[in-house]
């Protein structure tokens, strides 16, 4: 029957054969992964608002004790978190221990941790070393016990009013008090029904595909006398219901469940991604003219699109957005350095296309539309391409229906729909000119800021310093986070710093990537914070002259004027920007193959190597003149990822907290410490050094480590950080040091001051743009992407009104002036005169 069967049906049978086995892989792929489906449960009590009346701080010192009764779920117990009170937990002293007790009194978890690490008024976790099973509906009893607390500033635990189902009665010191703890429990679990639910999708493809549609066609017309083809029926059907797979596909792999995908089709998100995705249908079905091919093909695009949204998002915290587009050759660069692995929403995705796929190829092919139907289905494409450009980028009605925020889109992203919301990223990316902006305004507005003026020929100042400067890959103190307990300080020698330094907080733009828009903010001196959220401006903007600190040195005589990064050229169009920002010379890794100073670390040139060129370059320089020195240097050794794709360092330096105890971290500091250490290696040559030199480092952003680490750092999910705290992720070390008599400081700044501050030090002539950033720092000290501070530590959010708001308009237009007013700019004021 089968060989019959290929005999008369080949090419359909050949398409169930591969339908069968792409099933078959797919149950064999979900049995591989089976490692992955433990899953998090979180055991607490919701509370749709926080109401003040309901929650008491119970304030204490010295020794306590804290029973609450609760009811077990079925899984590990991981952690438990708790609210506490602890204002200035650096002042504080003592410990707090936190153990589980089965009903009998049984111990059977422990955890504890000095006051010193306990974050205040949110919950800190205590993290259990070796987790055990609880079971369902069992009562157990958490017990809180403080022993010698003290805080000059008060200590005190939270409860609550609400029990809900979990918690039972609450005691202190055991007497019964009102309420509960703010408490909850983490468990770990195998989600064994998530296995034999994929396993039933796939099941079930296969007993699609082996359908005798034919059979069925024949006993419909024995005994109903319908004549009909069951195949092209349902062929039809899943050809018309494809623009809605794609949206369950997208779904899936934003971590929404069955019942979830199914509420939200009554959304205006769903109606968009709709109109989204059926356009994308209707003009493959335009072009190949084949119900099942487009299908197919609109799928595949679809999957292929949100698998690698999927990762980027796992890798960087952040969804892909129109102006990744430009990013390509960068992530191509650096896309061998993670580890693709899938977690069980990825596998669920990846199901669901397997399902979809051997669904669609076990059907029975048609020919496509002839004649005017053909012509119908052109006009349709053509048709539907003209509604999606109207409806998207000439109205205002997808943003007045659905929100998107640029700042922190990962928040919305998933809730949009994958499609939509990379539409919406799009839209966002333009720049509009400011309000009341022309030329003529700006020209009133730089008449207090004359450009200094150099000599024609072009002649150094010898007695000017040479500057190197040098923005290390992921250079981060975590501790501008929250306190982190480890064996040894990993960056000693910056800390170390003191005369003849300037150092402190840089704020930056970014966090965890996009290296490129730091050094633009240093480079140039304007601020991301008037530029659409993640653009690349090297990308982008940068592709003309533009005003910077290479040109501005080198219009005064300096040597060098070259940048340098020892890995690939082709990343951020940096063999674009750095020509147009001034730079006579790029060099990448291939530069320090061939000058021998390419020892590594991991599989990246190490910092000790990179900063060993600066110096046989600087000495090379002052073989041919005697004109000042200047570089611009952006490191490798520590970039992400750090699971080991790349090599590992030994960790040396261990972290101390049990909450904290994290891989990618500890190799993370343990890199960090190794460019503290080559940071160290080159002031001690430039203390020998004759010349006076100024030497500026600072970090591009902190390292892309997990987001668990840091929601544990933080004692709270980044997503919901203050402006504040979200300022302190966004921000990195900075160190002027010099070989000569300078003002000690410890100043806080952003980046997009940096530079201009440094040439101020070095007695550079300076433009009107540098005149006027030195001017608006006082007033504002930090200006990034994140928010805005003012000069008596007030932090706003950056799109925040306050009465700043206007100096912040003046710097928008000068920075509009500068960047896309190309007939328009005012050169006198962004570039020394001659």
């Amino acid at each position: 029957m089968i060989k019959e069967y290929f005999k008369t049906n080949r090419i359909l049978a050949i398409k169930k054969t591969i339908a069968v086995l792409l099933i078959l892989s797919g149950i064999l792929f979900v049995l591989l992964n089976r490692d992955v489906y433990y899953s998090k449960h979180i055991s607490g009590v919701r509370l749709k608002a926080e109401i003040p009346e309901e929650e008491t701080l119970i304030r204490f010192s010295g020794d306590r004790t804290y029973e609450q009764q609760f009811t077990g779920w079925e899984g590990e117990l991981k952690k438990v978190t708790i609210r506490i009170f602890n204002q200035g937990k650096e002042n504080s002293s003592g410990n707090i221990s936190v153990d589980i007790l089965d009903s009998d009194g049984t111990v059977l978890l422990s955890a504890q941790k000095p006051l010193k690490e306990v974050i205040n008024s949110v919950k800190t976790a205590f993290l259990f070393k070796e987790p055990k099973k609880l079971s369902k509906n069992t009562d157990y009893t958490l017990r809180v016990t403080t022993h010698e607390a003290s805080n000059p500033q008060g200590f005190g635990i939270y409860t609550h009013t609400n029990k809900g189902t979990l918690f039972g009665q609450l005691t202190e010191n055991n007497t019964p008090i009102e309420g509960r703890l703010r408490a909850t429990f983490i468990y770990r679990f195998y989600n064994s029904s998530a296995l034999y639910s994929m396993l039933a999708l796939l099941f079930f493809a296969l007993l699609f595909v082996m359908i005798p549609f034919g059979r069925i066609d024949a006993l419909l017309e024995k005994y109903l006398k319908l004549k009909t083809d069951t195949n092209i029926l349902v062929s039809r059907l899943l050809f018309l219901a494809t623009p809605l797979l794609c949206i369950f596909l997208g779904d899936r792999f934003n971590g929404y469940h069955l019942a979830e995908m199914l509420r939200r089709l009554f959304t205006w998100h769903a109606v968009f991604n709709l109109v989204i995705y059926t356009v994308l249908w209707l003009i493959v079905y335009m072009i190949v003219n084949r119900t099942q091919y487009t299908s197919m093909i609109v799928l595949g695009i679809v999957f292929l699109a949100d698998i690698v949204n999927y990762y980027v998002w796992v890798f960087r915290g952040c969804p892909i957005l129109a102006a990744d587009l430009l990013s390509a050759a960068t992530a191509m660069n650096v896309a061998d350095n993670f580890s693709y692995t899938l977690d069980l929403t990825g596998i669920w995705g990846t199901v669901y296309i397997t399902v979809f796929a051997a669904m669609l190829l076990s059907l029975k092919g048609y020919k496509g539309l002839q004649g005017k139907r053909r012509f119908i289905s052109v006009a349709a494409g053509i048709g539907s391409i003209f509604v999606f450009h109207t409806l998207f980028f000439q109205s205002d009605f997808p943003a007045k229906h659905v929100k998107h925020l640029v700042w922190r889109p990962q928040s919305t992203y998933a809730k949009n729909g994958n499609a939509l919301s990379f539409l919406m990223s799009y839209s966002a990316s333009r720049v509009d000119k400011p309000d009341g902006y022309s030329s003529q305004n700006v020209k009133q507005l730089i008449q207090d800021y004359p450009s200094d003026t150099v000599s024609r020929t072009g002649e150094a100042d010898k007695s000017s310093p040479n500057i190197i400067a040098i923005m290390n890959e992921a250079l981060a103190d975590l501790n501008y986070n929250n306190t982190i307990n480890l064996s040894e300080d990993y960056l000693p020698f910056l800390h170390s710093l003191k005369e003849n330094t300037v150092k402190g907080q840089l704020f930056v733009s970014i966090e965890g990537a996009n290296t490129a828009n730091t050094e633009f903010e240093f480079l140039t001196g304007d601020t991301m914070n008037f530029l659409p959220y993640r653009c690349i401006p090297y990308n982008e903007y940068i592709n003309k002259t533009t005003p910077s600190m290479a040109h501005t040195l080198k219009a005064q005589g300096y040597a060098g004027v070259n940048a340098y990064h020892p890995f690939k050229g082709s990343g951020w169009s940096r063999t674009i920007a750095y020509p147009a920002l001034g730079f006579n010379n790029f060099y990448d890794m291939e530069y320090y193959r061939a000058a021998g100073n390419n020892q590594l670390v991991r599989n990246y040139i190490s910092d000790m190597s990179d900063y060993q060129q600066i110096i046989d370059d600087y000495e090379a320089s002052k073989k041919k003149t005697d004109a000042p020195f200047y570089l611009f240097n952006v490191t490798m050794q520590n970039h992400g990822a750090y699971t080991g794709k790349r090599g590992l360092v030994d960790t040396k330096i261990k972290i101390t907290d049990d909450a904290l105890q994290n891989f990618e971290a500890e190799q993370y500091i343990n890199l960090a410490k190794l460019s503290d250490d080559a940071f160290k290696m080159l002031v001690e040559y430039f203390k020998k050094v004759d010349e006076p030199t100024i030497i500026v480092m600072f970090g591009d952003h902190q390292p892309p480590i997990s987001n668990d680490f840091y929601n544990t750092l933080f004692g709270k999910d980044t997503d919901k950080l203050s402006v504040v705290k979200k300022a302190d992720w966004y921000s990195t070390p900075y160190v002027i040091w010099a070989n000569y008599d300078i003002e000690e400081k410890e100043l806080d700044m952003s980046a997009n001051y940096l530079s201009s501050y440094v040439m101020s030090i070095a007695g550079n002539k300076l433009t009107g743009y540098n005149k006027y950033l030195l001017e608006l720092q006082k007033e504002l000290p930090v200006i990034s992407a994140v928010c805005y501070k003012d000069k008596d530590g007030n932090v706003y959010a950056n799109d925040e009104k306050s009465k700043y708001s206007e100096l912040l308009h003046t710097y928008r237009m000068l920075q509009y002036n500068q960047l896309f007013d190309e007939e328009g700019r005012l050169d006198e004021f962004f570039f020394l005169q001659k």
